[in-house]
């Protein structure tokens, strides 16, 4: 009787053992996914703030070119020519049917 005891409490032993090697094991990869997650997530916003970044780079150079274009003067010989007066004789030429053409534009 003593030494079927004493077997069944090695056995015991090494079950309780074995169990708590496993919850380690377990636990380990446990932490190992979480550390991938995390990773991930940094990984994530590194990429959402350089979108946003560049997105508003190309806001400030869309910016920029419009402005430039509102301030640009043309001169010709026989006066000074805004953009905004060609852009318009160029659409009412094309309204009209015909080639688009630069005239000179004569001051009043």
């Amino acid at each position: 009787m003593n030494e079927r005891e004493g077997d069944a409490k090695n056995n015991n032993k090494e079950k309780k053992e074995e169990e708590e090697e496993e919850k380690e094991e377990e636990e380990e990869e446990e932490e190992k996914e979480k550390e991938k997650e995390k990773e991930k997530e940094k990984k994530k916003k590194k990429k959402k703030k350089k979108k946003k970044k560049k997105k508003k780079k190309k806001k400030k150079k869309k910016k920029k070119k419009k402005k430039k274009k509102k301030k640009k003067t043309k001169k010709t010989k026989k006066g000074i020519k805004s953009e905004m007066d060609s852009e318009r004789e160029k659409e009412s030429c094309r309204l009209r049917g015909g080639v688009v053409r630069v005239r000179l534009w004569l001051k009043p």
